[in-house]
């Protein structure tokens, strides 16, 4: 089922100055009043999203969503300003919820790891793009039409409803090319999480050992090529035609 329109509450850096007392000046409530402006914009509208909120823990991340899927990305492309974008995908299997076509348009948004409690610095840039192919868990979220403003303090959406994934950090996951061999059928939703995470992570430490292992037979041990180029390699003496 679709949620209600949000409610948005106004900060009081947008209302005039005699309603929060009269010691606010009106330049410095006009100044507040545009920075307070282009956060509910940047929040509520999905067009440019730059705000995003850190993992919840995988509980929370399973609560919240409406829909978990594992889908397969054929095709679409980032959104430049960091936003949402639309994408074609089959849907492979759903953990939670159900989604209406087997092949259908999803508003994904990748986003980088990180919790509460991390520094800027620590912040997990992973590899895990939505391109061509690509499989990925995805939080989903029902939402009623496209955001196109604010009405009397909600925001206003216009067309079908549709699903995009959470706007915070986990709210995509990528899975292994082997991920149907892993046993979920008598799992919980979280198990069943889980337990694909952890086969992602045997995948990619798998494939780590299988480059460790081609960067060896290339390089050779160290100071053993060497020896060997000597006792492949002739001697060249000086002669008198030198």
């Amino acid at each position: 089922m679709g949620r209600a329109s949000e409610r948005v509450r106004v900060p009081l850096a947008l209302k005039p100055p005699g309603e929060i007392g009269g010691v606010m000046k009106y330049k410095r409530a006009a100044s507040f009043g545009l920075l307070a402006v282009v956060a509910v914009l940047g929040i509520t509208l999905e067009a440019y999203a730059p705000i995003f909120r850190p993992f919840p823990g995988l509980t929370k991340l399973i609560d919240r969503a409406d829909v978990i899927a594992v889908v397969r990305i054929l095709e679409g492309r980032p959104d430049p300003m960091d936003g949402y974008a639309d994408y074609n995908v089959r849907v492979l299997k759903t953990l939670k919820g159900e989604l209406p076509q087997k092949k259908m348009s999803l508003s994904l948004r990748h986003l980088p790891f990180f919790t509460a409690t991390m520094k800027a610095s620590e912040i997990l840039v992973c590899g895990d793009e939505f391109t061509p192919l690509s499989q990925h868990i995805v939080f989903l979220r029902e939402v009623e039409g496209r955001a196109v403003g604010i009405d009397q303090g909600r925001v206003r959406r216009v067309g079908p409803s549709f699903y995009r994934s959470l706007n915070c950090s986990g709210g995509h996951m990528p899975v292994s090319p082997n991920w149907r061999f892993v046993s979920i059928e008598d799992e919980s939703v979280r198990d069943s999480v889980a337990a694909l995470v952890r086969d992602y992570v045997s995948h990619k430490r798998a494939e780590l050992r299988n480059v460790e292992e081609r960067a060896k037979m290339i390089l050779g041990n160290p100071g053993s090529s060497r020896d060997t180029d000597r006792k492949n390699t002739v001697p060249h003496r000086a002669t008198g035609d030198d």
